[in-house]
């Protein structure tokens, strides 16, 4: 039972997952759904890779959260320079999360 309260208490959250995801509402709104229920439950720091796919669409899903939560941060953590991570990235990804960026998206939080 300890085990239990000590991981309710964590405030990261990672994500990785597909590079192939169809991007639905239905999908969408489950994944911001969750997110809440996270950020409700304490969770204040949000890591993801920045591949296209499953990691942009939460990217993205948490900065458009701070609207409403705005003591959560999102961290990029590239696996490659972010030159290279960001040349697949699609212009108006680039414009949306590199946009929105409180440090840049070449600096590793958003």
């Amino acid at each position: 039972m300890e085990r239990l309260v000590e991981i309710r208490k964590c405030k990261a959250v990672c994500f990785t997952g597909h590079r192939n995801v169809k991007e639905t509402i239905e999908l969408k709104a489950a994944l911001t759904k969750q997110l809440v229920t996270l950020i409700e439950e304490g969770a204040t720091d949000f890591y993801a890779g920045g591949a296209v796919g499953w990691d942009m669409l939460c990217e993205s899903s948490v900065i458009d959260l701070r609207e409403h939560f705005s003591h959560i941060k999102l961290h990029i953590v590239l696996p490659c320079p972010v030159e290279e991570q960001t040349d697949k990235w699609s212009e108006n990804k680039k414009t949306s999360i590199g946009g929105r960026c409180r440090r840049g998206y070449g600096q590793s939080m958003l």
